[in-house]
């Protein structure tokens, strides 16, 4: 029997993370293109819809919130409409704001996007780089030593904008190791010794290369050797897109993390879904190799989405579940804690052989789900395991139960709306109830 995904996922604890960086107002202008201006030979937008996001670091914590955690996020606005934004967009996802600072003379960075059928044609940035003013950053550093020790790790986002100064890097990193606490970095910029410290760092293959003066023919053990010469930390984790991610340790040990080929829509803040994931991770005490595997998932499934996208515990199931359709497979019921609120139709299979009535009766139950997922329990008499995984490989089986009873007991946590028995298998609709 495939080891239940669950089991691995559920080591996944109730953890606090505290996220540290730049934020950025994110704007996304949609719009469709209809005719060449006659002004210019450009495209005219007509726009449809404006949404606005907390980027940048906001949106590490947005994905950290998502995917079950507990967040704090400590970052810069200026007093300006770009800065009330994010401060109200994360109060209406009931996060508390006591961690943004407000500079003074300082614009908030702002990101806006125009989208045409699904299609980025142009990105227009607002922004104006300043350090961070001194009497702010002592107002940081005093609220970071107050409740510091309330959080399992610390998650460093960093843009570029000027908040994240070598000043404040050095006491974050002091403060850290003076509580025994892990820092995760996303870099940004030349010089990692200012991550001096981190538990590891996390760049994309361009930055590595910057960083470690390399040129871009340059073996990737030679760029880890730089990058570890120039900076302590425990673990370099290169994301190299379509390649996947590569983690290297002190003594420069190389590990391969391959990602399965998505369907590319946008890859805007994929970095954040992955350094949320394996910030995570981490902060669960989940071993690093399984943690990466799963921020490869996250950030996936981030880039088949349109903009930042917020990734779930639920989205991460299922793009487990779509790389190795063997993962349907569970053997408990926590399988009602994973589809909370899910509509669900249970297919009773009780006949252990194989035949067309009940291959039948499944494709009827597909073609029926709509948005519902399809779950079938095979019970606990039938241990062919050969059969068990010929139901999961079945196109429109969202999830196979095995040796578990279905009791009474275990029924409460779902409302059941309607029961159609047959004599090899029944059928039942259900409400997942789960609490």
């Amino acid at each position: 029997m495939v080891k239940a995904l669950y089991e691995t996922l559920h080591a996944l604890r109730d953890v606090k993370i505290l996220v540290l960086g730049d934020l950025v107002l994110d704007v996304y202008t949609k719009g469709v293109v209809q005719r060449i201006s006659p002004e210019a030979p450009v495209p005219v937008l007509l726009v449809s819809s404006t949404t606005e996001s907390p980027g940048g670091a906001g949106n590490v914590a947005l994905n950290l919130s998502s995917l079950g955690a507990t967040v704090t996020l400590v970052g810069r606005i200026g007093n300006d409409e770009a800065g009330k934004k994010i401060s109200y967009l994360l109060e209406d996802r009931f996060f508390d704001t006591k961690g943004l600072f407000v500079q003074k003379k300082w614009i908030t960075p702002r990101k806006n996007r125009l989208i045409a059928d699904s299609q980025q044609i142009v990105r227009c940035d607002y922004e104006k780089i300043l350090p961070l003013d001194l009497e702010l950053e002592e107002e940081i550093v005093s609220y970071l030593e107050k409740s510091i020790l309330e959080h399992d790790l610390i998650a460093l986002s960093d843009y570029g904008k000027g908040f994240l100064t070598p000043s404040l890097l050095q006491k974050v990193f002091s403060i850290a190791k003076e509580h025994n606490i892990r820092v995760l970095v996303d870099p940004k910029g030349y010089d990692f010794t200012k991550y001096s410290g981190a538990f590891l760092i996390k760049p994309n293959n361009k930055e590595a290369y910057t960083a470690a003066k390399c040129e871009s023919d340059a073996p990737l053990e030679v760029v880890a050797a730089r990058l570890f010469q120039e900076s302590s930390m425990e673990f370099l984790l290169i994301t190299r897109a379509e390649k996947g991610m590569t983690l290297f340790a002190k003594d420069l040990s190389r590990q391969d993390f391959p990602v399965s080929k998505r369907d590319v829509l946008d890859v805007t803040g994929a970095g954040d879904t992955a350094l949320a994931m394996i910030a995570l991770g981490i902060a669960s005490n989940l071993p690093l190799e399984t943690t990466i595997n799963l921020a490869n998932i996250a950030s996936g499934l981030a880039i088949e989405k349109l903009g930042c996208a917020e990734i779930s515990f639920s989205d991460v199931l299922h793009g487990l579940v779509k790389d190795n359709p063997l993962g349907k497979i569970f053997t408990s019921l926590h399988l009602a804690k994973i589809l909370q609120d899910e509509s669900i139709i249970l297919l009773l299979v009780t006949d252990e052989e194989i035949s067309s009535y009940l291959f039948h009766g499944i494709k009827e139950a597909s073609e029926r789900k709509g948005k519902n997922k399809l779950v079938i329990h095979v019970t606990p008499t039938n241990s062919n395991e050969d059969f068990i995984h010929l139901l999961a490989s079945m196109y429109g089986v969202d999830f196979v139960l095995a040796t578990s009873p279905l009791s009474e007991e275990a029924l409460k946590n779902f409302q059941i709306e309607e029961m159609v028995e047959t004599s090899s298998f029944s059928m039942v609709e259900w409400k997942n109830k789960y609490c």
